[in-house]
């Protein structure tokens, strides 16, 4: 079985080549290139494979197409960047629907309207498999949040709850409270937020950051690895979607931790900077949770859980592989 991150390294590796104006290459959530004037143009991508990440036959197109934009810019957000331009490149199965496909795409444009970009190109391609990848082409003015930036002491906060979506991936319910929360965790997964108002008051207070796509502990965990540091997360502090953060054996927290797919941003931010992260989120009018800690006390990379009484025990870092 091919493990993903050590082939994410050989292909670092491989790719590897020197170029004045490449800030940020392989291994954040997206690159940066110098424009000059202190800009910096931001470039991410993802594909979206029917049947693994999306079902087209019970998922609309145009909540497909919301889904596809909200992971890449997530990974825009993540820099503390805004995006602009999107391409997005198809491979159709003979037989695909027209009208399908112009519903795709006009949900394309919908959901990267709402995030403030537009598409601007794009490919058609016909095979097998009915394949989704988009580019996302942002900017920024500062210098880009990295994962690469957190310090011990360095507090943890997450921008909302975490586990909705893959709750809400096979989401059911029987009686009206059942099926009113079945809706909300359905609605969360199809139509994840854009956290762009968040990543502007992060980008002014924040050391580092991550988006929070293939689960809490393993996004986490690449931070850690990224900065050399380890992190605690307090458990009972944790927004979990549904259930309690208290129970240890819940449904809730285990989604919270590994579920993936939530698009929200978690990024550490230094002691000094709280006063300031208070009244830019204030004038935002944005909810941040404060969950954890950098630590220095464990081996780089440790993701660690704290309970209420004060235990630690360390978190298996689970999440979205997309080699098995």
């Amino acid at each position: 079985m091919i493990d993903e991150f050590e082939l994410l390294e050989r292909i670092r590796l491989a790719v590897a080549r020197a170029d004045a104006a490449v800030e940020i290459g392989i291994g954040d959530d997206a690159a940066a290139i110098h424009l000059g004037g202190g800009r910096r143009l931001l470039l991410t991508t993802d594909a979206l494979v029917a049947g693994v990440h999306f079902d087209p036959v019970t998922e609309p197109p145009a909540d497909v197409a919301r889904r596809a934009v909200a992971a890449n810019v997530s990974d825009i957000a993540a820099m503390g960047g805004r995006p602009r331009w999107v391409l997005l490149s198809l491979v159709l199965p003979p037989g695909t629907d027209a009208a399908w496909v112009e519903t795709l795409h006009k949900g394309f444009a919908d959901a990267a309207a709402e995030a403030g970009a537009v598409v601007v190109g794009g490919n058609l391609a016909c095979g097998r498999d009915l394949v989704l990848s988009l580019t996302v082409a942002g900017e920024t003015q500062a210098a880009p949040l990295r994962r690469s930036g957190a310090r011990a002491g360095d507090l943890i906060f997450l921008t909302g709850p975490v586990g909705a979506s893959a709750a809400g991936r096979t989401a059911a319910g029987t009686g009206p409270a059942q099926a009113h929360e079945a809706r909300s965790l359905r609605a969360r997964y199809l139509h994840p937020p854009f956290r762009l108002d968040a990543a502007a008051v992060l980008a002014r207070t924040a050391s580092a950051a991550i988006d929070i796509s293939d689960g809490l502990a393993q996004d986490l965990g690449h931070l850690a690895d990224a900065s050399g540091v380890a992190v605690a997360l307090d458990l009972h502090r944790l927004p979990v979607a549904f259930g309690h953060p208290r129970d240890p054996d819940g449904a809730g927290r285990a989604l919270a931790l590994g579920g993936g797919e939530d698009y929200e941003l978690a990024a550490t931010v230094p002691p000094a900077n709280l006063p300031l992260l208070s009244r830019l989120a204030a004038e935002a009018g944005i909810g941040l949770y404060r969950v954890g800690e950098v630590v220095s006390h464990h081996p780089p990379g440790t993701v660690l859980g704290v309970e209420r009484d004060g235990s630690e025990h360390a978190l298996p870092r689970t999440g979205f592989r997309h080699f098995g």
